[in-house]
């Protein structure tokens, strides 16, 4: 094994010997770019990051011959400054009516945030901008929340978050169906979607639970626990969820679901193998319904959503690929085989 000195040359290891995610390689070269050619210094969160990251690819350097753990705790020849409060932890601010966000880095957390698509990334003064909304802040705060154990808010999300406390759970941000005075409601229901489930008639059958939940739309956990007493357990949350699991075994079960939530049409969503051909003869042999099969080298072919009123996409494997039409599928089912294995 090449005996390695300190921190920088672990970085070169990583660099040209490692196999690195998208997020960590990206980590390591800025590291390189803005800290080690310049030579000037790291800060405290920085290397303890690069710790954490190293050891994340303990098995790829195992069969290099190096210890993971070893590395991570060699020192830097350059200097380690402390880092300060505003890069070790996130901050909120309102300022000219936009949502500031500075963070930390966390790899983690970019991922997720990425997906809410709710700000922007000011890459020359390193932040996230938004203008002012409260649904918006809503969704910032939840999800730096989740990633951070410690944010800072200025003094008027402060007063926000105060004005907002005493409704506890009362306070509904997502479309929800609920059920007030006895009479059915979508609560936070915004002008297009309004618009899309207008001609739904506001109902619990499961055909309509299930549409509702195609657009977005979630069970109020009063409205659920009601739903108790008049279906079984098993079939709410099949129209309630839009992904499901179910077991490959229980053919009749599925063509039961199926038929509850009023399904007109399916797709078959498979890799290969005999077993999934004949799970799918059986379930298109009790059931009337039009059906696809879909393999992964089929050219894309997703659902037209104003051609069906129930979709359902039956993954036969777990996976998902570019046209299998689970973006469009009012329902994903995925078939597991939880029996167990007799081991002799």
């Amino acid at each position: 094994m090449n005996r390695i000195l300190n921190a920088e040359e672990v970085l070169d290891l990583m660099l040209n010997h490692v196999s690195l995610s998208r997020y960590d390689q990206k980590f390591f070269y800025n590291l390189q770019l803005q800290n080690v050619l310049p030579k000037k210094a790291i800060t405290s969160n920085q290397a303890e990051l690069f710790k954490k990251v190293v050891k994340k690819y303990n098995t790829q350097l195992k069969k290099q011959n190096y210890d993971a753990n070893e590395l991570s705790e060699l020192r830097w020849t350059l200097q380690v400054v402390p880092s300060k409060a505003e890069f070790t932890t996130p901050s909120i601010n309102i300022e000219n009516n936009l949502i500031i966000l500075k963070s930390p880095y966390k790899p983690s957390f970019v991922q997720e945030f990425r997906e809410h698509s709710v700000m922007q990334w000011d890459r020359d003064n390193k932040l996230y901008y938004t203008e002012f909304g409260l649904y918006k802040l809503k969704i910032i705060i939840d999800c730096v929340c989740k990633h951070y154990d410690t944010v800072i808010f200025d003094d008027k999300i402060k007063e926000i978050i105060n004005g907002f406390s005493s409704f506890d759970e009362s306070l509904i941000w997502n479309p929800t169906l609920v059920r007030i005075n006895g009479r059915l409601y979508i609560a936070a229901l915004n002008e297009n979607l309004a618009e899309a489930v207008k001609d739904i008639p506001l109902e619990t059958s499961l055909k309509t639970l299930s549409k509702l939940v195609w657009y977005g739309i979630t069970i109020h956990k009063d409205l659920y626990a009601e739903l108790t007493n008049i279906y079984e357990l098993d079939d709410i949350i099949f129209a309630t969820s839009r992904e499901v699991k179910h077991e490959i075994f229980d053919i009749d079960g599925l063509t039961h679901k199926l038929k509850l939530i009023d399904c007109d049409f399916m797709s078959f969503a498979i890799l290969y193998g005999k077993e999934s051909n004949e799970h799918i003869e059986k379930i298109i042999s009790r059931t009337n319904i039009p059906t696809k099969v879909q393999h992964r080298k089929d050219k894309k072919n997703e659902f037209d959503i104003k051609e069906f009123n129930m979709p359902v996409l039956i993954k036969m494997n777990s996976f998902s690929y570019s046209g299998s039409g689970s973006a469009f599928a009012a329902k994903v089912v995925e078939l597991v085989n939880s029996k167990p294995i007799d081991l002799k």
